[in-house]
């Protein structure tokens, strides 16, 4: 079985997946045997607290599949992320050049890797990103919604405040 943990470190189990290994290579088989995931793996583990959302490692590049070992994200990042709190929420890739992107649980890539910091904000759809010292609140399309330089004084996932504006993220401006 594949162990995970959330974030209070409780141990749990992928469910429906089992990992196996041969001659130092590592895949995915189902509790019938069945082969999900061919045995080609550097390393397989699972990401911290994330359900259905299994690292894999090859060549010293990462990627990503669900339990029924269909791949999410193809092995050519240097790390993955949890965008969000569960699985649906999406991934933050993070490219050799460490330029984030972010692709959906249903393997769309919706901001491509270009930007140098990226979170989530509980809008749908919505994201906080850096860009060349230049943060912007902006659209899955990648349309800019609100810009500023390093004007923000402080944030978090539901808000923020800049020196001329209190946002909060439940589309009320102040």
């Amino acid at each position: 079985a594949i162990d995970n943990m959330d974030k209070n470190n409780n141990l749990w189990y992928e469910k429906n997946v089992l990992k196996v290994s041969k001659n130092g290579k590592y895949g995915l088989i189902d509790f019938n045997g069945k082969e999900l995931l061919p045995i080609e793996y550097d390393e397989i583990t699972t990401l911290d607290g994330m359900e259905n959302s299994i690292i894999i490692k090859k060549d010293e590049k990462v990627g990503l599949v669900n339990d029924n070992g269909s791949i999410i994200i193809d092995v050519n990042y240097k790390e993955i992320k949890a965008l969000g709190e569960t699985y649906k929420e999406g991934y933050i890739t993070i490219d050799e050049s460490d330029k984030y992107g972010v692709v959906s649980a249903t393997k769309r890539q919706i901001l491509e890797n270009k930007y140098d910091e990226i979170s989530s904000v509980y809008l749908k759809d919505y994201y906080l990103v850096k860009e060349n010292g230049k943060k912007e609140l902006i659209d899955s399309d990648g349309i800019i919604i609100i810009s500023w330089y390093d004007g923000v004084i402080t944030s978090s996932p539901s808000w923020f405040i800049t020196p001329h504006l209190f946002c909060a993220y439940s589309v009320k401006y102040w």
